[in-house]
């Protein structure tokens, strides 16, 4: 009998994968070296993910979350300050050495969507790797 997907081990995983993805951008993206990154096999991503195109949804999500919640926690969100101030601070965030992966991440996405080019992307890699 298969074992149940432990939800929190799904949730180190999507980290871990949107780290990989912070380092080596979405367009080289590749099942054996994402799944090498936090010492796994192919075989737990799917595990936890139905498929290629559930995790990459999934990761997308995890994305979104970590990103909102470190704005969140950004002096002024709560609507003492003006759009303007919470924009600069948004983007001094973004460019501390330490953020500038996932920043970056954050605007191959964005580029690749406003070419119209992530839902190819995704669908090129997806048929891919759907033999593997």
């Amino acid at each position: 009998m298969a074992r149940t997907a432990d939800p929190r081990r799904r949730a180190e995983l999507l980290d871990s994968i949107v780290d990989y993805l912070a380092d080596h951008g979405l367009s080289t993206l590749s099942m054996r070296p994402l799944a090498e990154h936090p010492g796994k096999s192919t075989r737990v991503l799917t595990h936890h993910f139905a498929d290629k195109e559930e995790l990459l949804s999934a990761t997308m999500d995890r994305l979104d979350a970590r990103h909102r919640a470190w704005l969140r926690e950004l002096p002024g969100w709560q609507g003492d300050d003006s759009v303007g101030t919470i924009v600069r601070r948004t983007w001094d965030w973004q460019l501390q050495e330490d953020n500038l992966p996932v920043a970056r991440l954050i605007r191959e996405i964005e580029g690749l969507a406003a070419l119209d080019e992530l839902t190819a992307l995704v669908d090129t890699w997806v048929s891919a790797h759907a033999r593997g």
